[in-house]
C-alpha cells in the first residue's frame, strides 16, 4: 500500500543534531537513491540500500531497485545532497529472493501536511 506512512511530532529537535532532508516531488527513472530504515531483521540498527528509480508509477507513487524487507517502511528513499523524494511503502519479491521497493511521492498535498504538522524550524526544508 502507497498509504503506509505516518507524520510525528518528536519531543527534541533532532535535525539540528543530525540534519536535515531536503524534500522532493518529482523522482525520475534511473535517478540513484539510498533507502534507509530498521529492518526487522537488524536487531534495532540501522540499514541502507541503493537502489535506482524503476518507474514513476503516477503522482502518487514509485517503484526503485533498492533490496528491502519489513521493517523499512517510513523510512526515506533519497539522493547523494540529502534529498528525500519517498517515503518507502511496499517491499516486492519476484519469488527468488529479489526484492525492490516502492515508495509514496512527496506530493503538494503530503508536502504541506508534513511541513503544516512542524513547528517554525518547517522553514529550513
Amino acid at each position: 500500500s502507497y498509504q503506509d506512512w505516518a507524520i510525528c511530532q518528536l519531543e527534541d529537535n533532532l535535525g539540528d543534531i543530525f540534519g536535515w532532508f531536503g524534500m522532493s516531488g518529482e523522482p525520475s527513472a534511473n535517478m540513484n537513491l539510498t533507502l534507509a530504515g530498521y529492518p526487522g531483521t537488524g536487531n534495532g540498527y540501522q540499514f541502507s540500500s541503493p537502489g535506482k528509480v524503476t518507474e514513476v508509477v503516477n503522482n502518487m507513487y514509485f517503484t526503485a531497485s533498492n533490496y528491502s524487507i519489513q521493517g523499512y517502511s517510513g523510512g526515506p528513499m533519497y539522493d547523494s545532497n540529502g534529498t528525500a523524494f519517498g517515503i518507502y511503502t511496499t517491499v516486492y519479491s519476484d519469488g527468488s529472493g529479489n526484492n525492490s521497493s516502492g515508495a509514496t511521492r512527496f506530493v503538494d498535498w503530503l508536502f504541506d501536511m508534513i511541513v503544516d504538522a512542524c513547528d517554525e524550524s518547517a522553514s529550513r526544508w
